[in-house]
């Protein structure tokens, strides 16, 4: 870039974030502020999404957390001491830059694919872990303070081995939780698992809360997997290791939810979740991973594990797809199907376009 036209972005930059600041002095409507608002934000996540992969070829996800940090400083400053927006922007700016530059030293020596997982672990919300007295007495506090906020977010909490205790001596904090997660590996051994899972179980009909049963392979129910292996052993045909962990997690997750059942809990209420590298691994069906993006912001959505007879495959790029997300539809990618079939919807999941336009198969169709 040359000189003359580095100081035409720094003018045009400063020009639009001038503009922005006035607005608000024309007695603009919230709502038109608003969108200025989020749309200037986008702007900023595109920008920065189109420096580091466009300029520096690397996925990173970490701009992300950044923006959140900055928000939440901002905020945080602006409410709790009193600043104006004038101070606590500029001070969100430099502890964003901070946070930046700790997480840079660590993340920058790492390239590619390793690069992007660190760094979406820097955008994860931290979940609420009571795995003490203190912990415990210390969850009623923060619903309160979130709610004094005007904050309304579930709390979640993430119980271990003394999760029973806790949730019966502590009632506040079981009624300030909104979900009880219980690793059924982690709740104690042969009788006392079955009390400890229980008693969990009871207090979460008490206050009528849902539980999600998860298992890992840190935490199945590992007298389950013990007895799994030695009849798997003692078989004329003993299938692998590997195999027999994973169907020991399966068990371990159903035998839990059908003990929660027999306690009267209903299967409205209870989250079942196996955690495995390999997803296929626990499915039989053919699966596809799918990335369902938020648009206009591409970085942030869900990922999907879909039956690969469900999909149609398009005559798509990643990066037509991606300026298709960040334009809300607006930027489209050419149809590159043949002239006789351009502009008719491909609708149905089990043919993909060539099989469902192929002339053959349409003139056998016509013949029949």
């Amino acid at each position: 870039m040359t000189g003359i036209a580095a100081r035409r972005h720094a003018v045009l930059g400063a020009g639009t974030a001038g503009l922005f600041l006035v607005v608000p002095l024309f007695g603009f409507d919230e709502y038109w502020i608003y969108i200025l608002t989020i749309g200037f934000y986008y702007a900023i996540l595109a920008s920065s999404w189109s420096l580091l992969v466009g300029y520096v070829g690397r996925i990173s996800f970490a701009h992300v957390a950044m923006s959140g940090i900055g928000a939440y400083t901002s905020v945080l400053v602006n409410g709790m001491l009193g600043w104006p927006l004038i101070l606590s922007i500029p001070l969100a700016g430099v502890v964003t830059g901070l946070v930046g530059l700790v997480i840079g030293r660590l993340c920058l020596q790492l390239h590619g694919a390793y690069l992007g997982l660190t760094t979406i672990a820097f955008s994860e919300i931290v979940r609420i872990t009571v795995d003490r007295e203190e912990a415990a007495k210390a969850v009623p506090h923060i619903r309160d303070r979130l709610m004094m906020e005007g904050v309304e977010v579930p709390l979640v909490g993430d119980f271990h081995y003394i999760g029973h205790q806790l949730l019966t001596k502590y009632p506040d904090c079981a009624d300030a939780l909104a979900k009880y997660r219980i690793n059924p590996g982690n709740v104690g051994f042969r009788e006392k698992r079955d009390t400890q899972f229980s008693t969990m179980i009871e207090v979460a009909l008490k206050h009528d809360r849902p539980v999600r049963i998860g298992v890992n392979w840190g935490s199945l129910d590992q007298e389950l997997l013990a007895r799994l292996m030695d009849e798997n052993a003692a078989s004329g045909a003993p299938r692998e290791a590997a195999e027999i962990v994973r169907e020991a997690m399966v068990q371990s997750a159903l035998l839990s939810c059908e003990r929660a059942h027999e306690l009267g809990m209903g299967a409205d209420k209870i989250v079942i979740s196996c955690k495995v590298s390999e997803v296929q691994d626990l499915i039989a069906d053919d699966l596809i991973n799918v990335f369902l993006p938020t648009t206009p912001n591409p970085t942030s959505g869900f990922l999907l594990f879909v039956p690969k007879e469900d999909l149609i495959i398009l005559k798509m790029t990643v990066e037509e797809a991606i300026k298709m997300v960040i334009s809300a539809g607006i930027v489209t990618p050419p149809d590159r199907r043949p002239e006789t079939i351009k502009g008719t919807p491909v609708t149905g999941s089990k043919e993909t376009w060539e099989q469902r336009y192929e002339p053959t198969a349409a003139t056998n169709r016509t013949e029949e």
